[in-house]
């Protein structure tokens, strides 16, 4: 059985759970994400790439330009 492809982004200016369900909701409508997980306490999203996503690049743009217009940061370390 294949593991699931998964990207961690971390995320800051999140106060709230409303914060953290909307950049839940937000990733969860990107194209090639299957499913999100945001935690303002971890200040993190975990997301699963839909089987057969190669385009990585894309999609953490998405994921940045996404979060950004939010008006939240993901932070690249």
């Amino acid at each position: 059985m294949k593991m699931t492809d998964r990207m961690i982004f971390n995320i800051d200016g999140m106060h709230c759970s409303n914060c953290e369900k909307r950049v839940k909701d937000t990733l969860a409508r990107i194209n090639g994400i299957k499913k999100a997980e945001v935690s303002i306490k971890n200040k993190k999203a975990i997301i699963e790439l839909e089987n057969g996503c190669l385009d990585r690049n894309k999609i953490m743009n998405e994921v940045i330009t996404a979060v950004d217009e939010l008006g939240y940061n993901v932070i690249l370390r």
